[in-house]
């Protein structure tokens, strides 16, 4: 498993380099203005270093990157550490490829900045939950965010459900309730939620959500 990440490593770091030097002349202003590039756009290679495969889950809910996937179906209400394996290892580079291309076409810009933050803060948000959820547990994490003000907006949609509407049933029962794909669609937007805010309300979320289950 570890060569083969090594592996997979090498193989991004090669096509950000053949992607990032195509078209380049060998004049030395080119040369430097290239280097210059490559040291921006790098910053794909720094995002996957820290996010890992959880990077396709990343970009699979994130407004700017959802059009890599072809088939969405296959991912709806699937767990983040599940995506990495519905995905070929050739659609693995050509979704690198298609972000490289992103960063170099918005290279510099605030749109760059804001999108780039947006995926580690999705990493980060993904990790805290796993956290979370292992800690306590899937339900009690679920049944954590309907008792908070919040964030109950997350079940809006079951509200109208007879289990929801009654009384008779405590939050970790609703929560239970549940499916799976139901269950994982609330992480997943809440995940998403959280990585589209400004760097100063992420971590005040961080901090909120992580408080809802400090004994």
């Amino acid at each position: 498993m570890k060569n083969q990440t090594l592996i997979f490593r090498l193989i991004l770091f090669s096509v950000l380099f053949l992607s990032l030097s195509a078209g380049c002349n060998q004049s030395d202003e080119k040369i430097e203005s290239e280097t210059a590039k490559n040291t921006k756009a790098l910053d794909v290679s720094d995002v996957y270093e820290k996010c890992g495969d959880i990077i396709f889950a990343a970009l699979f809910h994130l407004p700017n990157t959802q059009q890599f996937f072809e088939n969405r179906e296959q991912f709806i209400g699937q767990p983040a550490n599940y995506f990495s394996d519905l995905l070929t290892q050739e659609t693995k580079e050509n979704i690198l490829m298609q972000l490289t291309q992103l960063y170099k076409k918005a290279e510099g810009s605030d749109e760059l900045v804001t999108f780039n933050r947006s995926i580690n803060q999705w990493c980060e948000a993904n990790k805290t939950t796993q956290n979370l959820q292992h800690q306590h547990s899937y339900e009690e994490f679920l049944a954590g965010l309907l008792r908070s003000e919040r964030f109950e907006y997350l079940f809006s949609q079951h509200s109208n459900s007879p289990v929801f509407q009654s009384d008779e049933f405590s939050a970790f029962e609703k929560a239970a309730s549940l499916s799976s794909a139901q269950g994982q669609d609330i992480i997943s937007t809440l995940i998403t939620d959280l990585s589209m805010q400004t760097a100063h309300q992420f971590e005040l979320d961080i901090t909120a959500l992580k408080a809802l289950y400090q004994s």
